[in-house]
């Protein structure tokens, strides 16, 4: 403030000198300062800075409050980001001082810079059921929630247009493209793959077993077979019986007089489905020996022995 002074200078044989003269104290600069003029912050977290030294009332405001709003707790300046852009904006920090100081600003510049989209992006295996199985990378734990997804099939390394999730419908791998994208968030992008895995095979037989007699012939069929594979028909003892496929007919030919063999019938992998095997167990009996009423001689008996294997008594007729 202000002060109006009287003086009086005299001195012998001088003459007295007296008037009055304002002795003025103007106020000191405001001691305001901020602990940093500028720094950035990541939507949506809040970044903050401190001022100390204030003279009078304190208070912040934003050059753009759609763009990030501010509030103050002790010397504390809190800024909350409304957008993740790579914009910035001026914080201005005011002390409007007192009898003694004038006011003060300070200001503070911000960078908003966007978020991280966080997410877990999975590669899909499903199996082949002859429908359109969607690509779908089965993400999970993505934040923000309002995020959205977009894909794009991957050819030769290059992403093609996106969109919504794409199909298969056969057996295969397809590369899948992402992009993540939400409102003030940097875009999350990558690649999944996107399994189709061949289908098990049901082939089935119209008969797990079967006996027949030596030197005939027997058949049974493949009653059921899923994946249309090429028919393919083996035996385990050729000595015992032999096995051919006609189409869906099975045809075994005895080739002992008796014994027992394994028929496995495999239908062969396709595109789709896996090969898949059944088996039929046949069991070859001994022959059946038919005597008439034509006389019999040492040497007729002894070549139905060698055919048979097998014990002839002519004086009954009876066989075994």
């Amino acid at each position: 403030g202000a002060t109006q002074v009287s003086y009086s200078i005299s001195a012998p044989n001088y003459t007295t000198k007296s008037g009055t003269f304002t002795c003025t104290v103007n106020k000191a600069a405001n001691p305001l300062s901020i602990s940093t003029t500028s720094g950035s912050t990541t939507y949506p977290s809040t970044t903050s800075f401190t001022f100390s030294g204030a003279q009078g009332t304190v208070t912040a405001t934003s050059a753009n409050t759609n763009a990030a709003t501010v509030a103050i707790s002790g010397t504390t300046v809190t800024i909350t980001p409304k957008k993740g852009d790579n914009s910035t904006v001026k914080i201005t920090v005011n002390a409007d001082g007192n009898s003694n100081y004038n006011a003060g600003t300070k200001e503070y510049t911000v960078t908003l810079k966007p978020g991280t989209i966080s997410a877990t992006v999975n590669n899909n295996s499903q199996t082949y059921n002859g429908s359109p199985l969607t690509c779908d990378g089965d993400i999970t734990g993505l934040t923000p929630s309002g995020a959205t997804v977009q894909y794009a099939t991957q050819s030769s390394g290059t992403c093609g247009s996106y969109g919504s999730a794409p199909t298969r419908t056969t057996a295969g791998t397809t590369t899948v493209c992402y992009k993540i994208s939400a409102a003030n968030y940097t875009d999350k992008t990558g690649t999944f793959t996107c399994t189709v895995d061949k289908a098990a095979n049901t082939l089935t037989l119209s008969a797990s077993s079967g006996n027949m007699a030596y030197s005939t012939t027997k058949t049974f069929t493949v009653s059921k077979n899923t994946s249309g594979g090429d028919l393919s028909v083996a035996t385990s003892n050729s000595d015992v019986a032999t096995a051919s496929i006609s189409e869906t007919t099975v045809t075994i030919t005895s080739k002992a007089a008796y014994g027992t063999a394994d028929i496995t019938v495999t239908s062969k992998a396709t595109s789709n489905y896996n090969s898949a095997s059944a088996k039929y167990r046949i069991t070859v009996d001994l022959g059946t020996i038919t005597l008439n009423n034509q006389s019999a001689n040492t040497a007729g008996t002894t070549a139905i022995y060698q055919k048979y294997n097998t014990n002839v008594y002519l004086d009954s007729a009876r066989s075994k």
